[in-house]
């Protein structure tokens, strides 16, 4: 499995007061994402550094409001799950397709990280 990126991923109810204030820390939106239940915005500053803000039942549910999970950008979405499972991991989602373009699962670790693991298409 080769790991590609890897970010913090920031969970809220409220998606356009996250991105403003992250906005006023220098960061822009550089993609959004959203289906019923889930929306995604992936933020960056003039660094490279990025961050995703995300919305979702989960994050509605467990009234999460701040960083919650890591992103994990794999080339092998299966082969990522089979590594978390072999070390004690258990998958939190069933694979979520986003459009045309990604899938990707939760994942928490043994330790109790949260891990959403994200395979783009080609």
């Amino acid at each position: 499995m080769k790991v590609t990126s890897f970010n913090p991923i920031y969970g809220t109810e409220n998606i356009d007061e996250a991105v403003a204030f992250f906005k006023n820390l220098g960061f822009e939106v550089i993609h959004k994402f959203a289906k019923e239940g889930f929306e995604i915005h992936t933020l960056e500053n003039e660094a490279g550094l990025r961050l995703d803000i995300m919305k979702n039942d989960y994050v509605r549910a467990a009234k999460i409001n701040g960083i919650f999970a890591t992103r994990l950008n794999v080339d092998d979405l299966h082969e990522a799950i089979e590594f978390f499972e072999q070390n004690g991991g258990e998958t939190l989602t069933p694979i979520i397709p986003e459009a045309n373009s990604r899938e990707l699962v939760n994942i928490r670790t043994k330790n109790g990280d949260i891990y959403s693991v994200i395979q783009h298409l080609k």
